[in-house]
């Protein structure tokens, strides 16, 4: 096999092909198989664009990207539209309230993964948005909730959970961490416990200082973002800020302490200052990534931000190789390039787009959502002339 990476245009480049327009339907998670795909257009995740190229997914993993000879049998994928690796969001409750435990603020040595099921409507609600990776969120009223790694959305070839590197320890320093009827109570009784739990040596923050966990610290308002920035500077750490919708309105903190933030998702509500502080925030040094919270409002405040004039490769980086990077799972998501995980979505259009939608989403090099075809549309009827248009008697 020879392939050039991120290459030319691939015109000359003849291959028997397999169309993308195949009938559709919900597909069955398959095995991981070897193919192509040439796509018209890609994003790579890191602000980058390609047109013409052409992606080869061996063993699950992308093999090359760009243009050349591919091994005799491929099977190549035509596809007029885009293609882009898995969306990867940072923050995102997919489990059960009631599954959370409540009556302790403290639960360090809690392994949350065993109740990540990927097998729930709400998963596969977010996988059909384009969400391939994800760090889940978890209850913000307890201060230290316990460890979790990012996860695909996904189950794998038996149905287990796909985990990837790099644990996080949850944090919260929001205010439904405190005034809850039992210690802490305060702000200040939340930073000494947290203290006292640093200076231990064999406790996980000992295991963040020493960059085993990463350290996911929930905030809602300015004053708790300074707080945790302080909070962290004194102990060694940079976490990742979750939750912080205004984040963009504390650049200077943000950018002088080195840390990343996670906007929580805000949708069809999002007021001119929430818009104006992403819009702010995309302009700037500050690693952000963004929350899931449904399926009809994830996409939403980014083209509102394109519209106001956020910097479109920013915005990128912020789905994907940005968003990796901050979960500590860019070796292996985020980015089309060769090595990492054959995660990938194809598009009906730009992604960034809302009238684009997912038509196909593999993980792993496995097809695990094919999206239903549409109804061709029907014009609408002409109204009778000399009948007003809202009289529901027209017919």
């Amino acid at each position: 096999m020879s392939l050039t990476l991120l290459c030319a245009p691939l015109a000359a480049l003849w291959l028997h092909s397999a169309t993308a327009g195949e009938p559709a339907g919900a597909a069955q998670p398959a095995a991981a198989q070897d193919f192509a795909i040439r796509a018209a257009h890609a994003a790579t995740g890191d602000g980058q664009h390609l047109a013409n190229v052409l992606i080869l997914v061996q063993g699950g993993r992308l093999a090359a990207i760009g243009t050349g000879e591919l091994p005799p049998g491929i099977e190549v994928i035509e596809y007029p539209g885009w293609v882009t690796p898995g969306f990867v969001a940072a923050w995102g409750r997919l489990s059960h309230p009631a599954e959370d435990e409540t009556t302790s603020p403290f639960l360090e040595q809690l392994d949350l993964l065993p109740g990540f099921d990927p097998h729930r409507p709400d998963v596969a609600e977010a996988l059909r948005v384009g969400i391939t990776t994800l760090l889940p969120a978890t209850n913000p009223t307890s201060v230290i909730a316990g460890t979790m790694p990012p996860v695909k959305l996904a189950p794998g070839p038996a149905g287990e959970v796909q985990r990837l590197p790099l644990p996080a320890l949850l944090l919260s320093m929001a205010s439904p961490a405190v005034n809850r009827g039992r210690a802490p109570t305060s702000y200040s009784g939340l930073v000494l416990a947290l203290d006292q739990r640093a200076a231990d040596p064999a406790g996980r923050l000992a295991e963040a200082k020493a960059g085993r966990l990463l350290v996911s610290i929930d905030v809602e308002e300015r004053h708790e973002v300074q707080r945790a920035i302080d909070w962290s500077a004194t102990h060694g750490l940079r976490p990742l800020l979750r939750g912080a919708t205004l984040a963009g309105e504390q650049i200077a903190s943000l950018q002088a302490a080195g840390v990343g933030v996670v906007l929580p998702p805000f949708g069809l509500g999002a007021s001119g200052r929430t818009l104006d502080a992403l819009v702010a925030l995309s302009k700037s040094r500050v690693p952000f990534a963004f929350g899931y919270g449904s399926e009809a409002s994830f996409r939403l405040p980014l083209a509102a931000a394109l519209a106001r004039g956020a910097d479109r490769p920013a915005l990128e980086r912020a789905l994907w190789g940005g968003a990796a990077k901050l979960i500590g799972a860019d070796a292996r998501v985020g980015s089309l390039r060769a090595g990492l995980d054959a995660d990938l979505v194809l598009w009906s259009g730009d992604p960034l787009d809302l009238s684009s939608r997912p038509e196909r989403i593999y993980v792993g090099g496995r097809e695990v959502y094919r999206a239903a075809p549409l109804l061709p549309s029907q014009p609408p009827k002409s109204p009778r002339l000399g009948v007003p248009t809202g009289n529901k008697h027209a017919r």
